[in-house]
C-alpha cells in the first residue's frame, strides 16, 4: 500500500530513507537507503539516525507515514530532526482507543457503554468490573489495544468463558490495554461502517472522502453468489469508495470530530498543527458512533488505489503536510461521483483481517458494479 507514494516521490526527485521490518518488503526497490526497522519502535529508529552516514540527516526533508499506525514513530522522529509534524502526545492521546472514548464521552459525544483496564489489573477486578457496567442481555465484544486489522476482538457471549477470553486477550494486546464495550447495531443502511478522511488545518476539521466498509451486515445489500453468505465479526471484506451516505451525514460525523479537536485544543494536546485525521465510523440506530481516529491516511487500498482511481491523492496531501508545505483544501478534493471498489479473499472462516489479498475494481457508476468489478478482478488473480 506504500509503493504508490514511493513510486510518486521517485518521480518528483527525491530520495528515500524508508523503514520496514520485513526485509523483502515491496517498497524497498524504491528506497536510496533502507533499514529492517520495526517501525513501531520509536528508539531504535533514533538509534539509526545518530547512525546515518555523513551528510544524509541534514539532507532529510520530511517524515510520514502511510497507510500504517506507525504515527507515533513519525511523530518522535519528526522531533529529533526538527521538521514538522504532530507532537507524539496528540499521536498518542488520539490513537489510544480508551483516551479517546473518555475524551468523546466528556464531549458529550455519543459512545458505547465500556470498560477498559491493563495487564496489570486483577482478573476478579475486571470480571466485577464487567457485571457492574454492562446488563444481562446486552452484546459485548472484548478488544485487544495496539493492532490495526481487527486483531484479538472476540464477541463475549457466555459468562463461563469471559475469564480464558480476557486472559487471552492479554496475551494478544501490544500495549498492553484491552477494551471490553458494548456492540453497537448499525442502521441497517450501507454501510454500516464508514472511513472518513479529513484535513486538519487552523483548528479546523475538512472533509475530504468518505468510504463505504463492507462488513457481514451489509452483504445483503449487494446482490452476487460470489460473496461470502456471512463474515465473522470485524472482518472485512472490502470497500465502496465514495461512500453512500448523504451529505447531512457526513457533516453530522465532522461535527463530532471537530468537537474531538476542539476537546483536544482545551487540554493543550493540539497546538494547530496541521495532520490527516482519519476515523472510523459506525451509523448505529442513534446516530453516528466514532469507533476510533487516528493521525495517518486510510489503509486497506483506500488512499493507496480507490481514492487514487477517483482522483483524490490523500497520499501525495500527507506528504506535503510533511515537508512543511502550505495546504489549500481545494486542490486535494473531488467531485466525481464515480464508484470504485477493493474486495478481499476474506471468508466466512476469516477470524480477523490479516493477510488479507486485495483486489482492485474499475471505475463504475454505482456501488453494486463496482463491486463486481473488483470481484471480476479477484476471478482473474489481478492482486494490487
Amino acid at each position: 500500500m506504500q509503493v504508490p507514494i514511493l513510486r510518486h516521490l521517485a518521480e518528483k526527485g527525491y530520495k528515500v530513507v524508508l523503514t520496514d521490518a520485513n526485509p523483502d518488503c515491496p517498497g524497498k526497490d524504491y528506497s536510496e537507503l533502507f533499514y529492517a526497522l520495526d517501525i513501531h519502535d520509536a528508539e531504535a529508529h533514533i538509534q539509526l539516525i545518530s547512525a546515518f552516514p555523513p551528510g544524509v540527516k541534514d539532507k532529510i526533508l520530511g517524515v510520514s507515514c502511510i497507510a500504517t499506525d506507525s504515527h507515533k514513530t513519525v511523530a518522535i522522529v519528526a522531533k529529533e530532526l526538527g521538521l514538522p509534524g504532530i507532537t507524539d502526545h496528540l499521536s498518542n492521546t488520539i490513537g489510544n482507543k480508551v483516551e479517546l472514548r473518555k475524551i468523546l464521552t466528556s464531549s458529550n459525544v455519543y459512545q458505547p457503554k465500556f470498560v477498559s483496564f491493563t495487564e496489570l489489573d486483577a482478573l476478579e477486578d475486571i470480571l466485577a468490573k464487567i457485571n457492574e457496567t454492562f446488563e444481562v442481555g446486552d452484546k459485548i465484544i472484548v478488544k485487544p489495544l495496539g493492532w490495526s486489522a481487527s486483531k484479538g476482538i472476540k464477541v463475549l457471549e457466555d459468562p463461563s468463558t469471559f475469564r480464558a477470553e480476557i486472559e487471552n486477550a492479554r496475551t494478544v494486546a501490544r500495549t498492553g490495554e484491552i477494551v471490553v464495550e458494548e456492540v453497537v447495531f448499525s442502521d441497517g443502511r450501507l454501510a454500516s461502517e464508514t472511513s472518513i478522511e479529513t484535513l486538519v488545518q487552523h483548528g479546523k476539521v475538512n472533509f475530504l472522502n468518505m468510504v463505504d466498509r463492507v462488513f457481514g451486515d451489509d452483504l445483503i445489500h449487494f446482490k452476487d453468489e460470489r460473496l461470502p453468505t456471512k463474515l465473522n465479526l470485524g472482518v472485512e471484506f472490502g470497500h465502496v469508495n465514495p461512500s453512500s451516505r448523504t451529505r447531512d451525514e457526513i457533516d453530522a460525523v465532522i461535527k463530532d470530530l471537530q468537537t474531538l479537536l476542539d476537546s483536544l485544543k482545551i487540554m493543550g494536546v493540539y497546538k494547530d498543527e496541521t495532520f490527516i485525521l482519519k476515523a472510523d465510523i459506525l451509523f448505529s440506530k442513534k446516530g453516528p458512533v466514532i469507533i476510533e481516529a487516528t493521525p495517518r491516511t486510510s489503509g486497506g487500498w483506500d488512499s493507496s488505489f480507490s481514492s487514487l482511481a477517483r482522483g483524490l491523492r490523500i497520499q501525495e496531501l500527507a506528504l506535503e503536510i510533511s515537508l512543511g508545505h502550505e495546504i489549500s483544501k481545494e486542490d486535494w478534493v473531488t467531485e466525481n461521483r464515480k464508484f470504485v471498489a477493493v474486495v478481499t479473499d476474506a471468508n466466512s472462516e476469516s477470524i480477523d483481517c490479516l493477510g488479507r489479498t486485495f483486489f482492485g475494481g474499475k471505475l463504475c457508476n454505482d456501488p453494486e458494479a463496482a463491486l463486481r468489478s473488483a470481484l471480476d478482478s479477484r476471478d482473474a488473480n489481478q492482486a494490487l
